[in-house]
């Protein structure tokens, strides 16, 4: 059962219920698929070239903080200074 919203002028109750088979149908096109040609593969430096950018991007990242990091330390003495010496 459907719920008719306008129901016919001599129709005296607030709903009005019809059977669904009732109901108007209603024709939908048929969606055809496209004549286009089919899309041209990708050349290898189109599948590469994304992943080359973000290889560059992560080492100057990984570079700039570490860059960074050291200036936050300060001047340090030589990793040597602090290891014993054979005296001759």
């Amino acid at each position: 059962m459907v719920r008719r919203d306008n129901p016919p002028p001599d129709d005296e109750s607030p709903t009005t219920f019809v059977r669904v088979d009732d109901i108007p149908t209603t024709y939908v096109p048929v969606v055809t698929a496209s004549t286009s040609p089919p899309p041209v593969p990708q050349t290898w430096i189109r599948r590469i070239a994304p992943w080359a950018a973000f290889g560059v991007v992560a080492v100057v990242v990984v570079a700039g903080t570490t860059a960074w990091s050291a200036s936050l330390r300060g001047p340090e003495d030589s990793l040597g200074a602090g290891a014993p010496t054979l005296a001759q």
